[in-house]
Formats: structure tokens, C-alpha cells, sequence
């Protein structure tokens, strides 16, 4: 089934329409130091961090979209009643999704990685850019992804997945158990070790890649809770 959504997926063309938004992620990158700071000789270093800030503020508006489409469509074309017959439940059917989304998602972000070298003419950061990215990413599908699972309208799932992300700003303020639930925010701590990191002054500390883990972790099992109570409805979304 895996190999058949993938097929789907790139006849549908949701690889041009991440490539979309991940080039626009990358050229916000470069546009805005220049517009907002007056910034003329944008360094790599400056660059890369101004990139992972627009993946981090605005990723679910980037890629939330594509993520509730790409559900949406299947509810739209009424799959879900084909996907049920060749033996399929709530729980493939989501991680088979997200794994499609994010083995693109990489295609794209290795094409704009690439890129960034041959413009900028350095490679320090190409490993860094592309693990965290993709993590940042694949927060985002796994998110909006699980929300789609609940809602079958794509403009709901959208506000909804929006005001995860707002309310989840305010609740890291708060700190504690909180911070996992946005960790790449710009209001947690991980943003700022980030800033150093790609000026060169300092490193990221495992406690940061820690609290990365743990947050897959919990989304991992709130999806899995999410499925559970979802193994009936989401083959009605399609009828």
C-alpha cells in the first residue's frame, strides 16, 4: 500500500507543492534579513538561522495546507472505503501518509540544501539544515496529519492546527511539561542554543536533542491514542 500511495501521491503532484513551499521557506530565508534589517551580505551562518526561524514561525502555515489537502483529497475521491477493503486501518493509513509527506518533504529539502551550497558556496551547515528541517517538518505532518484524521473539513483542520500552534506559544510560557509541546519554537530554549550554534558560539546541548526526542515521543502516542478513537469514523469521512 505503501508503494500505491506514493504512486498516488506524485500523480497528484504533492511533491510540487511542497517543493513549492519549501523554496519559499528558503527564499523567505534570504528576503527577509534584507527587508526587515536592511541586511545588504547575508552570511550563510545568518542565513541558515534566518531559514530555521521561518521554518519554525511559520511552518504551519507553510506546510499545514499541503498536509490537510493531502487527507482531504482522499476524503473528497472517497478512498477511504478502498484503502478499508485491501485491509487497512486507521493506523497505516495515518503513518503510511506522514511517510509519504516526509520521504518527499526530504527529496525537497536535499534539492533547496543543495542549493543553499552551490549560492552560498559552504557546506558546514548542509547536515544540520537537512536533519533539522526534516524533524521540524515531520512535527508539522504528524500534527496537522492527526488533525485531518478528526476532521474531514480541510479549512477546519487547518484553524485547528493553527491554534494548536498559537495556544501552544502561550502554554510554553509556563515552561515544564509544556515546552514539548512546540520545541522548536522560537519561545523555547533549543531556538536560542540554535542562534549560537550557527554563529559559532557554542553547541547545541543533548539535553536539547533530548527534549526533541521526548516531544516524538508524546506525539507518537497521542497519535496512537488519536487512531484508536478514530479506527471507525475515518472510513465514513470517505463515504
Amino acid at each position: 500500500m505503501f508503494y500505491i500511495e506514493l504512486k498516488r501521491s506524485i500523480h497528484n503532484k504533492t511533491i510540487l507543492y511542497l517543493m513549492t513551499v519549501t523554496v519559499l521557506a528558503h527564499i523567505m530565508g534570504w528576503v527577509l534579513p534584507w527587508g526587515l534589517e536592511g541586511i545588504d551580505n547575508i552570511s550563510y551562518e545568518y542565513y541558515m538561522f534566518s531559514t530555521y526561524t521561518v521554518f519554525t514561525q511559520f511552518g504551519f502555515l507553510l506546510f499545514g495546507f499541503v498536509t490537510a489537502y493531502f487527507y482531504n483529497k482522499d476524503y473528497r475521491d472517497k478512498n477511504t472505503i478502498f484503502f478499508n477493503a485491501f485491509g487497512m486501518n486507521a493506523y497505516k493509513y495515518y503513518f503510511i501518509k506522514v511517510t509519504v509527506l516526509m520521504l518527499e518533504e526530504f527529496i525537497c529539502l536535499l534539492i533547496c540544501s543543495i542549493g543553499s551550497l552551490v549560492v552560498f558556496h559552504s557546506n558546514k551547515f548542509f547536515v544540520f539544515g537537512l536533519l533539522f528541517f526534516s524533524a521540524i517538518t515531520l512535527q508539522y505532518f504528524m500534527i496537522v496529519g492527526a488533525i485531518s484524521l478528526i476532521c474531514k473539513n480541510m479549512l477546519l483542520a487547518l484553524g485547528i492546527s493553527i491554534s494548536y500552534w498559537i495556544i501552544s506559544i502561550v502554554l510554553i510560557s509556563f515552561g515544564g511539561f509544556f515546552k514539548y509541546l512546540a520545541v522548536f519554537d522560537a519561545s523555547n530554549s533549543l531556538y536560542s542554543y540554535v542562534e549560537q550554534f550557527l554563529g559559532g558560539k557554542g553547541q547545541i546541548p543533548t539535553t536539547c536533542i533530548e527534549d526533541i526526542a521526548v516531544e516524538f515521543i508524546i506525539l507518537i502516542l497521542s497519535i496512537i491514542v488519536i487512531c484508536t478513537c478514530c479506527r471507525n469514523s475515518w472510513i465514513k469521512k470517505g463515504v
